[in-house]
């Protein structure tokens, strides 16, 4: 028997996490870009700037970016950001924090939405291996069905209601042309890449009809794919590490040798991605520095 699933409600990324600023904002169709003017120490910043960069914001007297932000989320993570550099008495590079900390957001963006399409694609070949699998091992199965399985509620109070085809033969039959369309790489766009479906039904994949071996599937059905809170958090930790070099040249935030990150510096880390809506601080029962402590050890184990 095989059931296919789908529920009407979008699915959450996290309790304790929100998506990105960057992330969310792309969603949004009517999203503009906005450019933004700050005044900072240039000399401090040369090493977020390209030679370029350094010389034509020197030249114009003045830094700027591009944000992919409405005038309202910048004012409110500007100001929020402002807020968590005066709690750290750090407004003498108030200006050079602020565009080291939306520059690497604009990273960290990219690169969650990057990893979300690698594990998106990951998890679509490892669905579309065992549904082939299940099919081809159930060939000589009368009571073979199909299935739906819907959930009309929610994530936290699911509804499930399950249909199903009784007749063999028309699941089968069903089962067939779905599989058919995939053996001559009749794949929807956007939902698998070219390289993973290669490198998991075979090399000649988009070049040949024949038939997909068992044993190809059988790899890509037992493929394990990394919670998508594991690269998310890796990203959390490499925006700090940038944030972290600014702090250890050109403020007293500093860590001590040996140390990863101190406690104040874990602190402050976890104010800055909470303003950026990374983190939900109500959904977080640790104390925050030993929640950034946290990800970054398991990030270098």
């Amino acid at each position: 028997m095989l059931i296919f699933g789908y529920s009407k409600k979008l699915p959450l990324i996290n309790g304790e996490i929100n998506n990105s600023s960057i992330y969310s904002a792309i969603q949004t169709i009517a999203m503009s870009i906005i450019k933004v003017k700050l005044n900072p120490d240039l000399e401090k910043l040369k090493t977020y700037l390209g030679e370029w960069h350094f010389k034509t914001f020197t030249k114009q007297r003045y830094a700027q970016l591009e944000l992919a932000l409405s005038k309202d989320q910048y004012k409110r993570y500007s100001d929020g950001l402002k807020g968590v550099i005066e709690k750290y008495k750090l407004q003498e590079v108030c200006e050079e924090l602020l565009y080291v900390i939306f520059k690497e957001d604009e990273v960290l963006g990219d690169n969650i939405r990057n990893d979300q399409t690698r594990y998106d694609y990951l998890e679509n070949i490892i669905d579309v291996s065992k549904f082939l699998l299940a099919f081809k091992n159930s060939q000589d199965n009368p009571h073979f069905q199909i299935g739906i399985k819907e959930n009309t509620g929610t994530e936290n109070i699911p509804i499930n209601k399950t249909y199903f085809v009784k007749n063999a033969e028309i699941s089968k039959w069903m089962c067939q042309v779905i599989c058919d369309a995939i053996e001559v790489g009749n794949l929807p766009y956007g939902l698998v890449d070219e390289q993973s479906t290669e490198n998991i039904f075979g090399s000649s994949y988009y070049d040949s009809q024949a038939p997909i071996k068992v044993e190809n599937l059988e790899r890509g059905a037992n493929l394990k794919n990394k919670s998508f809170s594991v690269y998310r958090r890796k990203r959390y930790v490499e925006f700090c590490y940038e944030v972290k070099n600014f702090l250890e040249e050109y403020t007293n935030l500093k860590s001590a040798a040996n140390v990863k990150v101190s406690d104040e510096q874990a602190n402050f880390f976890f104010d800055i991605l909470s303003v950026l809506d990374y983190l939900n601080f109500e959904k977080i029962e640790s104390d925050p520095k030993d929640y950034i402590n946290s990800m970054i050890r398991n990030h270098n184990k």
